[in-house]
């Protein structure tokens, strides 16, 4: 290795996550030459497309990088993209066609992909959002943030899970019953632990995740008192008579 290189190595203590910039010692390009430390090794590369200098070695961590590590590892807050807009026409159209309100919901608009965005909420913070394209763009749902916790609509008694937002909020205009979205059909453990605050759960997945449903309620057992599965004739979203008469029974019994 070219002696000055190893002395600026030796030299510099680049910290976790720190990279710095200067002329490289080997070549003398101008502000070319980038070393880093990156997860404790340290990298070292020349951007001059004539100088072939490069490498890594490993670094001895220390208290402050792990520090760092953890840092960068914590859950930053969610912050809504600023192409999320408060709801238009559009939104509202949708929602009509529901028969959902889009002001009463708080849906907002994705100027850039054309979406109906839902707000996830933890209390009153939002910390995350998922999209419905109102276009055939894919994926037909977006989600914006990293939060594993369900989208939420309505209050009551009695969690109703569904799938979609959509459903979610068809529940919430059942006398007791509050929508939990799974935004999906699988089942983490922020849903279980949200889900554990109630004293009667039903489970009201598609018609075609039947099997879901049921593996979910033996999940739940351990959380919730009371768990029955509603075998829904369509999806919720739908409003289907018999089943709405059929969740608002089950809510009162």
């Amino acid at each position: 290795m070219n002696t000055t290189l190893n002395n600026i190595l030796d030299e510099y203590d680049v910290t976790f996550g720190e990279t710095v910039r200067f002329d490289c010692p080997v070549c003398g390009g101008l502000n070319t030459f980038s070393l880093s430390n990156i997860g404790g090794n340290i990298v070292w590369n020349c951007y001059k497309a004539s100088c072939d200098v490069s490498g890594t070695r490993s670094k001895a961590w220390t208290i402050d990088d792990l520090d760092r590590m953890r840092e960068g590892q914590k859950e930053k807050p969610f912050v809504l993209p600023e192409y999320i807009v408060p709801c238009n026409q559009f939104v509202g159209d949708w929602a009509d066609s529901w028969d959902l309100n889009a002001i009463e919901l708080g849906l907002m608009w994705d100027a850039k992909e054309e979406r109906a965005v839902f707000l996830v909420k933890d209390g009153d913070d939002i910390v995350d959002a998922t999209g419905r394209a109102l276009t055939k763009r894919q994926p037909k749902w977006k989600r914006y943030g990293s939060s594993s916790l369900p989208y939420i609509c309505g209050t009551g008694a009695v969690a109703v899970v569904v799938e979609d937002c959509v459903s979610a909020a068809v529940v919430a205009d059942v006398k007791n019953c509050v929508g939990v979205a799974l935004l999906g059909t699988s089942l983490n453990d922020a849903h279980k632990q949200y889900l554990s605050q109630f004293s009667t759960v039903l489970m009201a997945l598609d018609p075609d995740a039947i099997l879901k449903s049921a593996y979910h309620a033996q999940q739940l057992e351990l959380y919730v008192d009371n768990i029955q599965i509603l075998n829904l004739q369509k999806d919720l979203k739908y409003r289907n008579p018999n089943d709405i008469h059929r969740l608002g029974e089950m809510a009162w019994n």
